[in-house]
């Protein structure tokens, strides 16, 4: 069982790889057979740490000036909710927009087995999803 303090921790970590774009630390994060869901593909989940990278690198290609802010964080035995806001300019436009996301993972020997993301779909610009 993974303790809730090392969970909150390695989401904070999660994020911070994001932050600065470094896709290689941030897969470590989860486990070899990762799931991450997002929403907008529920029927085409990400499996594995090389498809979770790809799309990682797809997020810097869409907004090169993205930043990260966590909101919040609740953690249990093995499960974490996060929320968090990204900010950036889309390629090809001047116009910065904000996502706000919630994020649901399970934990498994300190790794994650699963991501589910959610947002709000209207703040979605074209090209990001919508």
């Amino acid at each position: 069982m993974t303790d809730t303090h090392d969970i909150r921790a390695s989401f904070h970590r999660l994020v911070a790889a994001i932050q600065r774009g470094d896709v290689e630390e941030a897969v470590q994060h989860f486990a070899e057979d990762g799931v991450v869901v997002d929403f907008t593909a529920p029927e085409a989940p990400l499996v594995g740490r090389t498809a979770i990278a790809e799309v990682l690198r797809g997020y810097w290609d869409l907004l090169p000036d993205m930043t990260f802010e966590v909101t919040g964080v609740i953690a249990g035995e093995e499960r974490l909710s996060g929320e968090l806001v990204i900010k950036g300019t889309p390629v090809g436009t001047t116009d910065q927009v904000t996502l706000r996301y919630g994020v649901f993972e399970q934990f498994r020997n300190g790794q994650i087995v699963a991501e589910h993301l959610y947002s709000d779909s209207r703040q979605l610009p074209a090209g990001l999803g919508a």
